[in-house]
């Protein structure tokens, strides 16, 4: 295990990162700007996600959908 220690007002989503790649994935989205999603955009993902809940056995797992990507 390594102690890092940073100065200032660094504020992440928690103390523990299981990995170095972990903690660089939580550096990356802090230094995301912020966005705000449109009344349409919610919408669709709010109808996707009723989807999905209604039918949890229709598509992919996420090993299978990395297995089609370039980068599997």
């Amino acid at each position: 295990m390594v102690q890092i220690t940073i100065g200032g007002n660094a504020k992440f989503s928690k103390t523990h990162f299981e990995s170095l790649e972990e903690f660089l994935i939580e550096v990356q989205v802090r230094k995301e700007p912020a966005f705000e999603l449109t009344d349409e955009q919610k919408k669709i993902l709010d109808e996707r996600l009723a989807y999905s809940l209604k039918h949890p056995n229709e598509g992919k797992t996420l090993e299978d959908f990395m297995k089609t990507r370039e980068y599997a």
